[in-house]
């Protein structure tokens, strides 16, 4: 039983969800997605540009889009830094397996969590990844 002057949750989140027009939804979107499509053509190195973009130019006007942005920066920023290991690691033979597995295990994540950021922001959720530096404040 529920009291009348206390808000659904679910009422909540929703609301909350509708506040935010498609335009936003669609920037917080490419903030997440973009990365995939730019590590395909530019090999995995630049990943992080198209979320710095958005971010440069919409954090002033829109504070969904700024803050979708920042996270998508500070994910890939976290995978650059884990590749940049993963590549020094590859300095000694006995690593080398490892940091190949480690590569593809980066790239497999990075899919799949980008994926999943990017139809969260569709639907104008705030969403969050997991095990990330977040050197990047918004």
């Amino acid at each position: 039983m529920t009291d009348a002057n206390q808000p659904d949750l679910s009422q909540a989140s929703q609301s909350q969800a509708h506040a935010v027009s498609q335009e936003e939804r669609n920037l917080a979107m490419l903030s997440h997605i973009g990365p995939i499509l730019l590590a395909f053509v530019s090999g995995g190195g630049l990943g992080w540009a198209v979320p710095l973009v958005i971010y440069l130019v919409k954090r002033d006007e829109s504070e969904f889009v700024g803050d979708q942005a920042v996270e998508s920066l500070n994910f890939h920023i976290t995978l650059a830094l884990g590749c940049i290991v993963a590549a020094l690691s590859m300095l000694t033979i006995v690593l080398i397996p490892f940091a190949l597995l480690f590569f593809l295990c980066v790239g497999i994540v990075g899919l799949i969590l980008g994926i999943l950021a990017g139809l969260g922001a569709s639907k104008g959720l705030r969403y969050r990844y997991p095990l990330t530096l977040r050197l990047v404040r918004p």
